[in-house]
């Protein structure tokens, strides 16, 4: 007999990978994280920098753009004008050059491998109908269109190139170098240093797109860690699970949120007034230049509307009172969203300046304009999302039923296994009289077995096994325990077998798993009428899809084995049901912190479906086998009623055959001493012989006794459906009456039932009469058969 189920644990090599796993998961996730809140963080920067006229440009963070020209022969100071397309051989005055290769990976897919690249450059100017401003680019800066690619053989050469007379717009870094301004993209602050040819929405659209990504990374390897976290504990509770990747998920998204809204919101306020206090000299200057008093106050409405019409001076103060104004509204209004106002009224950030002119009516500065949105590419991520997350959620449910169900089914006898899932251990038999299997790689008696034959192909990163030969058999074998067996028919199923014996042959790898006689026994599947033989039961698959488990693992095991899947399954669903509401948020415009609380919410709500599923799914579990032991029950009764009294009929019948038997050796023997001839004795003679042919053993004390046991086998089978009926019972209604599923109990109709019991009476069996019914005619009996023949005398 196999030895008790223990508690698994898992092998040490497991367990110390699970551990360094939780730490690299939750690094990487941070990584990922920072990584999406730089991205936000570049949005909003760029959000707030309106688009500024070359001769309003003070020194600060600043969006410029028009027509890139050479610098003139004054400026260049002895340095080229502009510099040569490596590849194409064009003048142009920044180009990034991209060298490709083509080459095949270890699958034989073709790929282009980066040969070189590199940026050259050269100063140049950036002119608009306002004036010009200088640009003194670096690399790494270019989002541009590609403007040249050529292939030769397996060469690929491309150019990214901002050529003379090209339109083009800056976010740099304006500083003042000797009263002049020029925009550099190599000095700290509050911008994203980007030379392209494309809008700024475009480019914010994107770069919502890839935090966006980012962020649903992140919360994978977070849901990741909390799997890994509970598996080393131990812990196979699914509810503990979900609950935790539901919190430390939402935890996360809104704790990253806070800490980016509060930095941005900082870093915006600290940017805008160094950009204020370093225009007031420049304004200051052109004020005195044009002979007007300015009081360094930018809501002076009467200054600004005298130097309106002040020449040169007035019309670059009027620029840069304007572009300062633009910013200081758009940072405003980045500052006025929810939650950005709630997180900075807690934060105790100062309100951003007011610099609108009152007295002019500058009422509606401009807005920030909307982003770009890659719809199409959201709605792709968006689907993907939401399909893959629904499949995983799905298939974790599976899992998690399939556990349960290894969990929650009661072991039974293999004798006392009745219609429908049923849960066996012992050991697995060969049948009596029944020839066993053959391994085909170990030649050893087996019940089932998995045979493969592999081939090694290839070579380098090319070389992988190749299967040549895969084959399963199996046969009707049975499952062994105290109460005795039961036949198992796999047909066609997978046996979950962990002997397997490999052996290498050359280049060849032979794989054998095999069950065999003896081996311990783990079943889990649904018990149903032989066909062979109809009067008894077997195990096997069930037609509606419960699961079909035939192990030589422990119970434990499997259930470790169960979990694993579903819990990663169980966080990647969370995840990507989570995700959908930052791909919807970004097709909606909304790229930002606020994005975060939206999927922080949808990842609450996925945890509440998934909690609610299970829990609804264990309901639904226990109130069908309530159902069914109840039905099992009634099934019982019925075939008491059918069936004893036709086994009482029966052996009454057989009774009075005897009866007549007897009585016709009674007649024999009491007419011994006449006349042997007569026609009387030898018809006697002729039946008895005929009887005795036909009814060799004539003994009704067996069929007395068959029929006591049979009796005492139905009251023990109605006696143990009504113990198991009782005990499903108890644990339904335990359910149903505990949190948190009587949350769900009412609304969804599952009931109270009461327990089945029986009043102790005694009833009187009346019409319960096995004494034969006397042959007409007859007066011999028992009581006149003489003891011994007569003799002579």
């Amino acid at each position: 007999m196999p030895e008790p189920d223990r508690e698994y644990r898992r092998p040490a090599w497991q367990r110390l990978l699970l551990v360094i796993l939780v730490p690299v998961f939750l690094v990487v996730a941070v990584v990922l994280q920072a990584a999406s809140t730089e991205q936000i963080q570049e949005i909003r920067q760029l959000e707030r920098l309106p688009r500024t006229e070359a001769i309003g440009i003070t020194p600060g963070p600043v969006l410029a753009g028009g027509r890139a020209e050479p610098l003139s022969k004054a400026d260049l100071d002895g340095s080229p004008a502009t510099t040569k397309a490596p590849f194409s051989g064009g003048e142009t005055l920044w180009v990034r050059a991209v060298e490709e290769v083509e080459k095949k990976d270890s699958d034989g897919h073709t790929y282009w491998d980066t040969v070189s690249d590199r940026t050259t450059f050269v100063d140049f100017d950036l002119k608009d109908g306002s004036g010009a401003v200088r640009v003194s680019p670096t690399s790494g800066i270019g989002r541009l269109e590609r403007s040249f690619r050529q292939q030769k053989g397996k060469r690929r050469y491309t150019e990214y190139r901002v050529d003379p007379g090209d339109e083009v717009l800056s976010v740099a870094m304006a500083v003042a170098d000797d009263g002049v301004i020029e925009l550099r993209f190599d000095r700290p602050g509050q911008y994203v240093p980007i030379l392209t040819d494309s809008t700024i929405e475009a480019i914010r659209g994107s770069m919502g797109v890839a935090s966006s990504v980012m962020v649903t990374m992140s919360m994978l390897l977070v849901g990741g860690a909390c799997v890994c976290l509970v598996l080393v504990l131990g812990r196979y509770e699914t509810m503990l699970l979900v609950v935790l990747v539901g919190i430390v998920q939402v935890a996360w998204l809104f704790v990253a949120g806070l800490l980016m809204m509060t930095a941005d919101l900082r870093g915006a306020q600290r940017s805008l007034s160094e950009s204020l206090d370093a225009a007031v000299p420049i304004v200051a200057g052109d004020f005195a230049k044009a002979g007007i008093d300015w009081p360094k106050t930018w809501n002076d409405a009467k200054a600004f509307e005298e130097a309106a019409s002040a020449g040169e001076a007035g019309t670059r103060i009027t620029a840069i009172r304007a572009s300062l104004a633009e910013r200081a509204a758009r940072t405003r209004e980045v500052r006025d969203r929810f939650p950005q106002w709630l997180v900075a009224r807690a934060a105790g950030i100062a309100p951003t300046p007011d610099l609108r002119l009152e007295a002019s009516g500058e009422n509606d500065l401009a807005r920030v304009p909307p982003a770009s949105r890659p719809i199409v590419v959201l709605a792709i991520l968006t689907a993907a999302a939401a399909v893959l997350g629904g499949l995983a959620l799905r298939w974790a449910i599976r899992g998690v039923r399939r556990k349960r169900l290894i969990e929650n089914v009661p072991r039974t006898p293999c004798t006392e296994a009745s219609v429908g899932i049923v849960e066996l251990k012992g050991t697995a038999r060969l049948p009596d009289g029944t020839a066993d299997l053959t391994g085909p790689l170990t030649e050893e008696a087996c019940l089932w077995f998995d045979y493969k034959v592999q081939e090694w192909r290839g070579s380098g990163k090319n070389r992988h096994l190749h299967t040549i030969e895969h084959r399963t058999d199996g046969m009707i074998f049975e499952c062994e325990d105290d109460s005795g067996r039961i036949p198992i028919a796999l047909d066609g199923k997978a046996v979950d077998c962990s002997r397997k014996t490999t052996r290498n042959r050359g280049d060849r790898v032979y794989t054998e798993r095999a069950l065999r006689d003896g081996d311990p026994l783990y079943v889990l599947g649904s018990a149903e009428l032989d066909p062979d033989t109809g009067d008894s039961l077997r195990i096997e698959p069930s037609d509606d899809g419960r699961p079909f488990i035939v192990s030589d693992s422990s119970e434990s095991k499997l259930v470790a084995r169960a979990v694993t899947r579903a819990f990663f399954l169980c966080a990647v669903g969370v995840t990507l049901a989570s995700s959908c509401f930052l791909f919807i948020a970004g097709m909606a415009g909304i790229v930002s912190a606020l994005a975060q609380f939206l999927a922080a919410i949808g990842a609450a709500v996925a945890m509440v479906f998934l909690v609610t599923a299970i829990l609804y799914n264990d309901l639904v579990f226990l109130h069908q086998q309530v159902l069914g032991a109840r039905a099992n029950i009634s099934v019982a009764l019925k075939k008491r009623f059918d069936l004893v009294p036709s086994l009482v009929e029966t052996v009454k019948g057989y009774a009075r055959h005897e009866s007549e038997v007897q009585e016709m050796v009674a007649t024999l023997r009491s007419s011994v001493t006449a006349d042997s001839d007569t026609p009387e004795t030898g018809t006697a003679l002729r039946r008895l012989l005929a009887v005795r042919e036909s009814y060799p053993d004539l003994k009704a004390n067996e069929m007395f006794t068959d029929l006591a046991r049979r009796l005492t086998m139905l009251e023990n089978e109605i006696t143990a459906r009504r113990t198991g009926f009782n005990a499903v019972l108890e644990r339904y209604r335990a359910r149903i009456k505990t949190f948190p599923q009587i949350l769900l109990a009412r609304p969804f109709g599952f009931r109270d039932m009461p327990f089945l019991r029986f009043d102790a009476e005694v009833i009187p069996l009346v019409d319960f009469d096995l004494a034969p019914a006397p042959t007409p005619g007859s007066t011999a009996s028992s009581d006149t058969l003489p003891v011994d023949p007569p003799t002579d005398g």
